[in-house]
């Protein structure tokens, strides 16, 4: 039986597959490859929870870090009012982004640096979805 970890983890991935599949109509965007990297990535973490090991690879934070500065740089000085309205696709991405906030609230993690990168993967969802507002809402 699934635990409630990784019934969690599981939500997002589907919603996630679901937000890749709307992208692809979206192609000119580029988000596609970022966030299947991330999908897989939470894999990776999902595996640590389960078996309780915590071990994780620093340079994939170091990684996330350097994308997410890629992508504000991409943002501009676009400045949403309320990060959590706009374009169909960027509200599925802000949920992503809340759902992975409330794993890190309701599931103890004892690894600073997996609590980080669940931080910096909820982060760059909120600006995947600002940008998503940005270039198809605001041309």
């Amino acid at each position: 039986m699934e635990t409630r970890i990784e019934i969690a983890i599981n939500i997002i991935h589907a919603k996630i597959g679901y937000l890749l599949a709307s992208l692809s109509s979206y192609s000119d965007l580029g988000l596609h490859m970022g966030i299947s990297k991330i999908n897989n990535d939470l894999d990776v973490i999902k595996e640590s929870f389960m078996m309780e090991d915590y071990i994780f690879d620093t340079r994939k934070l170091v990684n996330l870090r350097d994308e997410i500065k890629t992508l504000e740089n991409r943002l501009g000085d676009y400045n949403s009012q309320n990060n959590f309205l706009g374009h169909r696709l960027a509200c599925q991405v802000f949920e992503i982004s809340l759902l992975i906030k409330q794993i890190i609230i309701d599931f103890k993690v004892d690894n600073e640096e997996i609590e980080e990168f669940l931080l910096h993967i909820s982060r760059y969802f909120v600006i995947v979805g600002n940008i998503i507002n940005k270039e198809l809402l605001y041309f």
